[in-house]
C-alpha cells in the first residue's frame, strides 16, 4: 500500500497497519507465518471447460496468500 492523501487518515488513526516491504518479499511473510492470513481475496480467471481458474498476472504474490489463508475468496 502506498500511503497518500486518501489513506493517511486511516493510517494516522490507527485503522491501517502499513508494513514497509519490498513486494518481492511478501510471499516470504506469508510462508513463515509473520503475517497471518485469515481471509485471501484473489483475481482468477474464468474457469476453463473443466471448471479450473488461474490466478492472472497477480501470481506472484497471490500464490503464497492461497496457500497460507485459512480462507480463499476468488472473484472474476
Amino acid at each position: 500500500m502506498i500511503v497518500g492523501d486518501d489513506s493517511r487518515m486511516a493510517v494516522d488513526e490507527g485503522r491501517v497497519d502499513v508494513i514497509p516491504v519490498f513486494l518481492s518479499a511478501v510471499p516470504l511473510l506469508f510462508k513463515r507465518g509473520l503475517l497471518k492470513l485469515d481471509v485471501a481475496m484473489v483475481t482468477v480467471s474464468p474457469p476453463d471447460s473443466h471448471g479450473f481458474c488461474t490466478l492472472t498476472t497477480n501470481v506472484d504474490t497471490a500464490l503464497s496468500a492461497v496457500i497460507s489463508a485459512k480462507h480463499v475468496i476468488g472473484w472474476l
